[in-house]
């Protein structure tokens, strides 16, 4: 069989495959000018792509027969196996010299036994491994991001095509080996990102929305914030907002989540992130999801009575409902602050502002171990210290409560407090405790801001309160801690509820940022490179990119320790429970903070989780990198 004659100097290209996501790339070729002939069982799949330029083809032997390159996107290794090798596989009609590109998503190994194949038939055909991510608009659109690998020679005949398929604005094309199998690895690790981010986006909105708050505006709070990652800014609409499009089924996130399975299974490593993920997506098949989006997974949550969660008004009316306060900028020198716990961090920026510090360290100075007349004497020396105070600022390990309200039948701070002083808590505090202290402060003549702040290196607080104006008092202060103040509307417990969802992600994509790079390693992947082809695609997260030059220091700097994650996701589990929202990623996480602050890491930075997989023979540490 001689060649098909192409229109122009590109390649002749036979097509397999036309789902979603195969019609909108055979699509897109034939759009840039390319000769298509493409077959699927489902004829009206056909029809489609026919109308649009692709010349159908009446069987798989017709679609392969005299094409440069045969590309697959059929579902999964076995209808590849069985496409190309079956009863009436299209091998034996394939060109001599002509390469076979697999699109579809299959397990890595798998190709060890698709190359010796061709091996044994004696054929001269190239294979391209080169799995694709983005979905059906993007791969329409000719923009896929697309991991490739195999013999040089093999992708430079394929390269028109991947080109075409990987153009700007959001097209990406990464040649990450020369054999087959190692592209496919990349995208199993991408997809671990991937799948578990997916599913914490349903989670999160879910909890979101038990907790009461308006979920689009906790979804665009955590995209300018530490929970933040490319699948829950581009899946939050998708869930909210949905416009009835499946833009990539939950179908092929449940298939990707299986391979991660079966190969971490191969290599004796637990991924409990990722069995986590493959169990929500297990339970979404069960209860019917299985044909709708992926986004649409807290779809499963309101099985579970938490609400509905899309949206009901116009878009512009949906917006004005999210829209955060807007708080009066009040300016001047804030004066003195009476700074309740300890850290250099917020004396120097109160003082760059042009603050006077008071600082009580109550554990430095012993406060919680004095008693009697001892006490007295220490609250009335503080009370002198503190007059004419501007506002107060309470931060620490140390309870807030006890602090402000007293324990052990003694008077707290608050007592000696002078009446409208802002008392602003950067502690993660449950909405509850919001309440109580907000109640008992404001009997005192007091405010409570509640102002949860992430870790202070690069701080983003969440403030709320009883009223905007109460708010506008305390601006001074917190916009001296952080440029990036978010200032939430509802009650006063506002604040800890969003804290609560950017704690719930912070701790996931912590947790499965380590278990992606220990799968890595364990496959012995080079870890820069594996980073640098995840981080600048859709499996990126804030915690992601903020932590992997510690993620490889043997003795990193301490950012933010185990300690404060663990603490804050205690009030996480606080929250999600009076709520009755179950968090099935969150307690997969929070299982792997216990087991790292039970190791006795609890003061080191919270990358120290890397550590949990070293028993397994990984190490991701730069300097003592191995994989047993």
């Amino acid at each position: 069989m001689s060649k098909d004659t192409p229109k122009n100097d590109k390649p002749s290209v036979g097509w397999i495959g036309l789902g979603a996501m195969g019609s909108g790339m055979a699509t897109s070729l034939a759009s840039q000018a390319f000769s298509v002939k493409a077959y699927d069982v489902y004829p009206p799949s056909l029809g489609n792509v026919a109308a649009a330029g692709v010349t159908a083809a009446s069987s798989p032997l017709e679609a392969t027969q005299g094409v440069d390159i045969l590309c697959l996107m059929v579902v999964n290794a076995a209808q590849v196996e069985d496409t190309l090798f079956g009863k009436e596989g299209v091998a034996e009609a394939l060109e001599d010299g002509s390469v076979v590109v697999i699109f579809s998503t299959v397990p890595p190994s798998f190709y060890d036994a698709l190359r010796d194949e061709f091996a044994i038939r004696g054929m001269n055909v190239g294979l391209v491994d080169s799995p694709v991510s983005g979905g059906s608009v993007r791969a329409s659109q000719g923009q896929l991001a697309i991991m490739a690998s195999g013999l040089p020679a093999h992708i430079a005949h394929a390269q028109p095509v991947l080109s075409a398929l990987t153009q700007n604005p959001q097209g990406a094309l990464s040649i990450v080996g020369n054999e087959v199998g190692v592209a496919s690895n990349f995208k199993m690790i991408n997809q671990v990102f991937c799948a578990v981010q997916i599913a914490a986006t349903g989670e999160s909105l879910a909890f979101a929305k038990a907790l009461g708050l308006n979920v689009r505006m906790a979804w665009d709070v955590i995209t300018h914030s530490s929970g933040e990652s490319f699948m829950f800014t581009a899946r939050g609409p998708w869930s909210f907002r949905p416009d009835g499009t499946i833009k990539s089924g939950m179908g092929i996130i449940n298939k990707d989540i299986g391979i991660v399975m079966s190969e971490a299974r191969k290599a004796h490593l637990p991924v409990p992130l990722s069995s986590a993920a493959e169990t929500l997506y297990t339970a979404a098949f069960a209860a019917g999801l299985d044909k709708v989006d992926d986004a649409r997974v807290s779809l499963l949550w309101e099985r579970f009575g938490v609400g509905s969660i899309p949206e009901q008004g116009t878009e512009e009316e949906e917006k004005d409902k999210a829209r955060l306060l807007e708080v009066e900028k009040k300016t001047g020198n804030i004066g003195k602050i009476l700074l309740i716990g300890s850290g250099d961090f917020y004396t120097a920026k109160l003082e760059k502002a042009g603050g006077s510090v008071i600082l009580f360290d109550p554990i430095a100075e012993g406060f919680a171990t004095k008693s009697g007349d001892e006490y007295s004497s220490h609250l009335k020396d503080l009370k002198e210290r503190i007059k004419g105070i501007g506002g107060v600022v309470v931060t620490g390990e140390q309870s807030a409560e006890e602090l402000l309200l007293g324990s052990r039948g003694y008077y707290g701070i608050a007592s000696i407090i002078e009446q409208s002083v802002p008392v602003i808590v950067n502690q993660t505090i449950p909405s509850s405790l919001a309440n109580t202290l907000s109640a008992a402060l404001s009997s005192r003549g007091l405010h409570l801001i509640n102002a949860p702040i992430t870790h202070p290196i690069s701080p983003i607080i969440f403030a709320s309160a009883s009223s905007p104006s109460q708010l506008s008092s305390a601006y001074p202060i917190l916009s001296a801690l952080s440029d990036k103040v978010h200032y939430i509307p509802g009650d006063v417990t506002a604040a800890s509820k969003v804290k609560a969802v950017n704690s719930l992600l912070e701790a996931i994509h912590l947790s499965v940022f380590c278990e992606g790079f220990a799968l890595a390693a364990k496959k012995g992947m080079d870890l820069d490179t594996v980073y640098q082809v995840v981080a600048n695609g859709a499996a990126r997260s804030f915690i992601m990119v903020d932590r992997w030059s510690r993620l490889q220091d043997p003795e990193p700097e301490v950012w933010n320790t185990l300690r404060s994650l663990h603490h804050d996701f205690a009030v996480v589990i606080q929250e999600a429970k009076s709520v009755q929202c179950p968090l099935f990623l969150g307690q997969a996480a929070g299982l792997q903070l216990e087991r790292a602050v039970g190791a006795g890491w609890r003061d080191q930075d919270d990358v120290y989780l890397r550590r949990l997989w070293e028993g397994e023979g990984v190490f991701l540490a730069k300097k003592s990198q191995k994989s047993g």
